[in-house]
C-alpha cells in the first residue's frame, strides 16, 4: 500500500480506511508540521493544524479533480489555516 499514489490512497479510504489512512498520515504529517510550525512557531498550535486537516480529510472534503493533487490541498489548507492562526493570534494580543 505504500507504494500506492496519495489519490489511490485516497480512494482507498472508503475501502481500508484505517490502513489508507495511516499511509497519508506517515507519508504527510512530518513535512505538513514542519510548514506549518514555521508559520505559527507554536507547537501545540501546529499539532492542530495539522490534526484539523487530517479531520477534514476523513470527512471527505477533498474532492478529486483535475485541478490539483491530495498534497497540493494538503499544503494549500495548511497555509491558510496557519494564516488564520496568526490572524487571530493578532487580534487577541491587541
Amino acid at each position: 500500500m505504500n507504494q500506492l499514489s496519495d489519490e489511490d490512497l485516497y480512494t482507498q479510504l472508503s475501502v481500508a480506511p484505517s490502513r489508507a489512512f495511516q499511509v497519508l498520515y506517515d507519508r504527510h504529517s512530518g513535512p505538513l508540521f514542519r510548514f506549518i510550525y514555521r508559520f505559527t512557531v507554536n507547537r501545540e498550535s501546529a499539532e492542530e493544524i495539522l490534526h484539523d486537516i487530517f479531520t477534514l480529510l476523513l470527512s471527505g472534503k477533498f474532492r478529486q479533480n483535475d485541478e490539483g493533487s491530495l498534497k497540493s490541498w494538503f499544503y494549500t489548507l495548511a497555509k491558510n489555516k496557519s494564516l488564520n492562526f496568526l490572524k487571530k493570534a493578532s487580534f487577541e494580543i491587541k
